[in-house]
């Protein structure tokens, strides 16, 4: 005999399917005897063990998405295979067509709020106003997006006062939808000095190592606008002289683009806003970065363990990542409760605790007492962090001292 071995998995990346369309996943795996397959979501059973290699989602519903994953089982146990993130693609409409009004006073910034659409993956957003040509909104110093698709106009004066409107479009339906307008009033004299002020402030970030680029945004607004520069630091230091790898997205800094992130990128980001002419305080804000890694198992298990009857045996779990990973025992796909914590779990079909014979220690080691033939099986450690999931399995052999 020999356990399950996936040869196909579901794809550990994230999946994007259109509504109404059908989504076939596959899983794969060898054996002696041929295994058979069960698929879950989100850790729940969509049905019972078969043959089938293909799980088929119909006319695919936004309640459809989520994590799928399937066991492969057969007479030595069972094993988990690695999740497929299912995001089903959608887009509404804008839900409120009553054009707004905001009022600013000349030379603050006006904040226009992207009026809420439901779309999944979130859109693309292209700001326009209504007297230009083509509608489409001159990209210069006075304008700036947030990454909440906000439009913010710095320096507000006189020459501003018109509607503006969000032009969201879902990339994966190739659908587009025009936001009612959002009319700016502007008050006050047009000449008057506006100290420097920080109106969009970086915020802290998660990222995950590897990620391609990660955006942070610090937007100012002063009058005269031409006069206000933005400088970034890293941990104190100037960003030019950090040692990472970054990019500064537009000529006024407001955007620090982090590229290819290192767990040289975590530390504290400070945006500095200030007039070249001076005449006013200099102001600051900052945020925190943290990389997450992945959980990398630091040592393999064998692909067969052998113990002998009567005895103990410790099967290792050892893993690392940021954040530091959890970890779950499972023994041919049934989790193993801890003695203690977890012992109220023991009436759960679903869970296997030895008879109290089996124990998650500290250490994140499998502590096996008094081994008996009915222990011989596929014992699975999964650790997962924000960041994702790892596992490693071995085929435990009892060896009889009859």
């Amino acid at each position: 005999m020999q356990p399950p071995r996936f040869t196909m998995q579901p794809s550990s990346s994230n999946s994007i399917v259109r509504e109404g369309t059908t989504k076939i996943l596959q899983c794969s795996a060898i054996g002696i005897p041929q295994p058979l397959y069960r698929w879950l979501k989100n850790g729940v059973p969509l049905g019972e063990y078969s043959s089938e290699l293909f799980f088929k989602i119909h006319n695919t519903q936004r309640q459809d998405a989520g994590a799928y994953q399937c066991i492969a089982k057969n007479d030595v146990g069972a094993i988990f295979s690695e999740k497929n993130n299912i995001v089903v693609a959608y887009m509404g409409v804008f839900e409120n067509a009553v054009e707004k009004v905001v009022k600013v006073e000349s030379g603050r910034s006006a904040i226009l709020d992207f009026p809420h659409i439901d779309s999944e993956p979130p859109p693309s957003v292209i700001w326009q106003e209504e007297n230009t040509v083509n509608g489409v909104l001159r990209y210069d110093q006075k304008y700036a997006i947030t990454d909440k698709h906000q439009l913010v106009i710095l320096c507000a004066s006189q020459d501003d006062q018109r509607a503006y409107r969000a032009r969201a479009i879902n990339t994966q339906l190739g659908k587009v939808e025009n936001s009612p307008y959002i009319r700016l009033d502007v008050v006050g004299d047009d000449n008057t000095e506006i100290a420097p002020e920080i109106i969009i402030k970086p915020q802290d970030t998660k990222i995950i190592k590897g990620q391609e680029y990660t955006n942070i945004y610090c937007i100012a607004n002063a009058r005269p606008l031409h006069e206000l520069e933005t400088l970034w630091f890293k941990d104190g230091v100037l960003i030019d002289l950090a040692g990472i790898t970054y990019d500064l997205n537009d000529q006024w800094n407001r955007t620090l683009s982090l590229i290819s992130a290192t767990s040289n990128h975590t530390g504290q980001y400070t945006c500095q806003a200030r007039l070249k002419s001076g005449g006013f305080a200099t102001v600051t804000a900052s945020a925190k970065v943290t990389v997450f890694e992945k959980p990398v198992m630091i040592s393999n298990l064998k692909s067969e363990t052998f113990g002998e009857f009567g005895n103990t045996i410790v099967l290792e779990c050892n893993v690392q990542g940021m954040p530091m990973p959890s970890i779950t025992w499972y023994k041919d796909a049934r989790k193993i409760a801890s003695v203690g914590a977890d012992a109220e779990d023991s009436d759960n079909a679903d869970v296997d605790d030895g008879g109290g014979r089996y124990r998650v220690e500290v250490d994140r080691s499998l502590v096996i007492s008094n081994l008996k033939m009915e222990d011989m099986g596929i014992y699975q450690c999964i650790s997962s962090n924000d960041a994702g999931e790892s596992s490693i399995y071995t085929w435990l052999k009892i060896k009889s001292k009859f």
